[in-house]
C-alpha cells in the first residue's frame, strides 16, 4: 500500500436506473462463511430475471463496496474500514499502542535477561547438588509411607485368642528342643574332628607307620628305617620268591594238584581228594582253583615286608638303609636322563644316616 495511515470508508455507490455493477467470477469473499445466491448474483449481474434492488438491501451495498475497496487496495487494516473484519484490528491496535525504545533501554534490558538466567541456573545447579536423589519405595517400605501420610487407613491390630498364644508357646518349646538337639549333634562333630586332627598329626611321642603305635623313641626311629628300606629293597636282597623255589611240599599240604593249560578243561575237578589248580601268569608261587581262589604259596620268611625288616637291630636296618641308598644313586647316575634334584636329595639323605651310623 502507498499510504501508511488508515483509510476513510469509502462512500456508498450510486447506481443509476441503468448501470449494473461489474462481476468477477474469480472472486473469493474474504469471510470463509460468505457465499453469494442466485438471486444476489442475478442482481449483481443484471440479468433479466433477476430481482431488482431496494433500497432496504444495505448489507448487499456494504458488500459490493467492500469488493471495490479490497480490489483496490488490498486487505483492510482496521475494523473502521470493512465490516468484515478479523482478528487482524487486535494486532494492529496492538502496534499502535507499542512505543519505539531506545538502544540504551534495549541493551540493559538484554543485560538485565542475561543476569537473571544466569542467576536462576546457578542456583538450580545449587539446588540439584543439595538435594538428595528421591529414594524409590516399594513394598512394606512404600505402605508405611503410605500409612504414615494417611493415605492407606492404618489396618486393627487383632486380639489373639487362648487357642493362637497356647500354640505360640508349644511352638517356642518345640524350638528351644530343636535347638537344644542342633548343639548336641554340633558337639559330636567337633568331638571327632577334634580326634581325627589328633591322629593325623605327627608329634614326636607318637608316630603312625603300618598302622601300628610305637611309644618308645626307638622304635619309631626303627619304623622311619623300615619304611624308608621296603622303597628300595631290591637294591640290598635277592629276587623274592627265589626263581629255583620247590612249591610241592605246599601244594601236597594244602591238598592240591598242580594242572598245565593244556589239559585244564580235561582233567576232573577232584581226583584221590586232591583239587585241581593252575599257575597265575606272571605270579610265581600263585595257584588258582577252578572257582577263582588264589592260593599263595611263596616263602613268607623272607619275604621283604615290614614285620620281616623290624626284627633287625637298627644298626643292621641303618647300614642296610645306606648300601640301598649308594646303588639307589649308582643306577641312577648311569641313566641316559638322570634327574639332578632327586640325586642331591638322596645324597643328603645318605650322609645323614652316615653320620647316625
Amino acid at each position: 500500500m502507498a499510504d501508511s495511515k488508515p483509510r476513510k470508508r469509502l462512500k456508498k455507490l450510486v447506481r443509476g436506473k441503468d448501470e449494473s455493477p461489474t462481476f468477477k467470477e474469480d472472486f473469493i469473499p474474504k469471510k470463509s462463511g460468505a457465499s453469494l445466491s442466485k438471486d444476489s448474483i442475478g442482481k449483481i449481474m443484471g440479468s433479466p430475471n433477476a430481482k431488482p434492488l431496494h433500497e432496504d438491501d444495505s448489507s448487499l451495498e456494504d458488500w459490493i463496496t467492500d469488493k471495490v475497496e479490497y480490489d483496490k487496495y488490498g486487505p483492510p487494516v482496521s475494523s473502521s474500514e470493512s465490516a468484515h473484519s478479523t482478528d487482524e484490528e487486535g494486532e494492529a491496535r496492538k502496534a499502535r499502542k507499542r512505543k519505539p525504545s531506545s538502544s540504551s533501554e534495549e541493551s540493559a534490558s538484554d543485560t538485565s535477561s542475561i543476569s537473571e538466567s544466569s542467576r536462576f541456573a546457578s542456583e538450580n545447579e545449587d539446588r540439584n547438588e543439595n538435594e538428595e536423589p528421591k529414594k524409590i519405595l516399594v513394598g512394606k517400605q512404600a505402605l508405611e509411607e503410605k500409612r504414615a501420610r494417611g493415605l492407606i487407613p492404618e489396618v486393627p491390630k487383632k486380639e489373639k485368642t487362648d487357642k493362637e498364644k497356647k500354640s505360640k508357646k508349644h511352638s517356642k518349646k518345640h524350638e528351644k528342643k530343636h535347638e537344644k538337639k542342633e548343639k548336641k549333634i554340633q558337639e559330636k562333630y567337633e568331638e571327632i574332628v577334634e580326634k581325627k586332627k589328633k591322629t593325623k598329626s605327627v608329634d614326636n611321642s607318637k608316630k603312625y607307620i603300618q598302622f601300628k603305635e610305637y611309644s618308645s623313641r626307638e622304635d619309631r626311629e626303627k619304623a622311619e628305617i623300615v619304611t624308608k628300606i621296603l622303597v628300595r629293597w631290591w637294591y640290598i636282597n635277592e629276587d623274592w620268591p627265589p626263581a629255583n623255589y620247590n612249591y610241592n611240599p605246599g601244594l601236597r599240604q594244602n591238598n592240591l594238584r598242580l594242572v598245565s593249560k593244556e589239559n585244564w578243561s580235561i582233567e576232573s575237578i577232584e581226583v584221590d581228594g586232591l583239587e585241581k589248580v593252575k599257575e597265575v601268569p606272571g605270579y610265581p608261587g600263585l595257584y588258582m582253583t577252578h572257582l577263582g581262589k588264589i592260593h599263595d604259596l611263596r616263602p613268607a620268611e623272607t619275604c621283604p615286608c615290614f614285620d620281616f625288616y623290624f626284627k633287625k637291630s637298627k644298626k643292621e636296618l641303618q647300614s642296610l638303609l645306606i648300601e640301598a641308598l649308594e646303588k639307589q644313586l649308582e643306577v641312577l647316575s648311569q641313566q641316559p636322563k638322570p634327574e639332578p634334584e632327586l640325586q642331591k636329595s638322596l645324597r643328603k639323605e645318605l650322609e645323614l644316616y652316615r653320620k647316625q651310623h
